[in-house]
């Protein structure tokens, strides 16, 4: 390399580091070497700019392919941008190009993280066995890879460690989450009152306290947190956020109106912004702000359910874009079965086998039942995969349904292809329903009814059903001026499927008494 080339080098590196990016890009301009593209690349990805950090980073590792930090740099972007096949194959090239120690550790790191998150627990458990188990990390890996295989005692046992050793947010909220499911109340009341009295740990002890629902304590723990030992930006945002929760519209906008006049498409502290505004009957206001974060991020699913609420509260017709994209299927017999209902009782008892948690995950919808924690598309289970095999004939008509058009975000999205990017179960008891939300990462969601408790089976066969049980759609989950009507109900039946935008708003009104109601949703994205 030459030594003009590498002055230019270590001034825009210098640059980068103290986040003079546009500074760093002036030293850069003109120059094409690998190490070049691997730092505008780095640029790109800190300023958000993921489609223009690929360029850089794939045209580096083809020009320079045995660049272990270019080859680590592309995976860690891989994995932002939700690609997980082609992160593991960087990660596993960068543990076979290595041959220093560093950057080994970071590769099973990189590596252990996305098998954990693609539910592939046994080979991260092996991946993990490679990193010293006296590092924090190591430890919070091996925390997070047993909660996903439903071993709450070892998982407890890492992630004391990892917190011990270094307490950080993610440890906390990992940790927090294991002692939740584990129903260890009086745990989980100690560890996020301790870690909200530790510098730095204050935002994170708030978020963990308002996951658990029981906003009046979540605000109480805010009020008590040393503000001046937080980043101001987390704190204020997710007070903002609890605002919303507790109906406080002039806290909320109070509390994320600063920080979003300094950075006006910071997601986490506009969305509050929008939901005080729109609680307020400010709906010009909020509008603004979407259409920001609309153009922002395009495809964030929340910012389209805010959308929606808005064009109601103005009065705009919006069933093209709602009601109209709700399809209810029945689930053809999968193979191996005689009929429905026989593979309905197999998939019911295989599933039951998988609900290992005592209570719901924090930071869900759910209430009153539990959730699967492992991804069920990921796992090598005949039954499961005859389910998903099925799943793929009502999909393929669904997609026929909502058409192409590109007059909504939904049926513009669609190619025609699809892939199934997440699988789980969930049961309601007596009193079990979901709250309304939405799902910000998906395309299409879906509610697959396994199993229905038998008075809400026979509801159906009265002329005034009370709609215990049943699917919802479109109340938002605000303290809005005039409550806004649903826009279309379904009725749970066992074998019945129903797809839907997942921008669309839905819950479903709780489960009067008797028995459990067994869904198997799934989230679909286009191919």
């Amino acid at each position: 390399m030459a030594a003009s080339l590498q002055i230019r080098l270590a001034s825009a590196y210098e640059d980068y580091r103290h986040k003079r990016y546009e500074s760093a890009r002036g030293h850069l301009e003109g120059l094409v070497h690998p190490k070049v593209a691997h730092l505008l690349g780095m640029i790109s990805r800190r300023q958000g700019r993921l489609v223009e950090a690929r360029r850089h980073l794939e045209w580096a590792a083809r020009k320079s392919s045995k660049d272990v930090e270019i080859v680590l740099s592309l995976g860690q972007l891989y994995r932002q941008l939700r690609e997980p096949a082609l992160a593991l194959e960087n990660f596993r090239q960068v543990l076979a190009l290595a041959k220093d120690e560093p950057n080994k550790r970071k590769a099973r790191s990189a590596l252990a993280e996305v098998l954990i998150e693609r539910s592939e627990v046994e080979e991260a458990l092996s991946v993990i066995r490679g990193l010293p188990a006296s590092d924090a990390a190591t430890q919070y890996l091996r925390g997070r890879a047993c909660m996903e295989m439903g071993d709450l005692t070892q998982a407890r046992d890492a992630l004391s460690k990892a917190f011990a050793i270094e307490p950080t947010d993610q440890v906390l909220q990992t940790y927090a989450q294991v002692l939740w499911l584990d129903e260890d109340t009086q745990a989980f009341e100690a560890l996020v009152t301790s870690a909200s009295k530790q510098p730095g740990l204050g935002a994170a002890a708030v978020g963990v306290a308002r996951s658990s629902c029981r906003f009046d304590w979540a605000w109480e723990i805010g009020l008590g947190v040393a503000a001046e030992h937080e980043n101001m930006t987390g704190f204020r945002t997710v007070m903002a956020t609890l605002a919303v929760d507790r109906g406080d519209a002039t806290s909320a906008i109070a509390l994320a109106g600063d920080i979003v006049r300094a950075n006006p498409v910071f997601g986490p502290a506009v969305a509050p912004l929008i939901s005080g505004q729109l609680m307020q009957g400010s709906t010009d206001k909020a509008e603004i702000l979407i259409q920001r974060m609309r153009e922002a991020e395009p495809l964030g699913q929340h910012w389209i359910g805010y959308e929606l609420v808005a064009a109601r509260q103005l009065g705009r017709d919006v069933s093209a874009m709602t009601s109209d994209l709700v399809g209810v299927y029945e689930l053809p017999v999968p193979e191996g079965f005689a009929s429905l209902a026989a593979f309905n009782q197999a998939f019911s008892d295989r599933l039951s086998q998988l609900h290992q948690s005592k209570q719901q995950p924090l930071g869900q919808s759910l209430r009153g039942g539990t959730q699967t924690g492992r991804n069920l598309a990921t796992l090598d289970d005949a039954l499961v995969k005859s389910y998903l095999k099925a799943l793929r004939i009502p999909v393929a008509q669904h997609l026929e349904k909502i058409g192409s058009a590109a007059s909504n975000p939904c049926s513009a999205r669609n190619t025609g292809e699809f892939v199934i990017d997440d699988c789980w179960s969930v049961t309601l008891g007596e009193s079990g329903f979901h709250e309304s939300h939405v799902h910000p990462e998906g395309w299409l969601s879906s509610a697959y009814y396994v199993s229905v408790p038998e008075r809400v089976a026979m509801e159906s066969t009265t002329e005034a059903p009370d709609r215990s049980g049943w699917l919802k759609f479109g109340v938002p989950p605000l303290a809005l001026p005039v409550q806004q009507e649903v826009l279309k109900w379904v009725e749970p039946k066992p074998g019945l499927l129903a797809l839907f935008p997942s921008y669309l708003w839905h819950a479903t009104e709780p489960v009067a008494d008797g028995g459990l109601r067994v869904t198997a949703p799934f989230d679909v994205l286009p191919r």
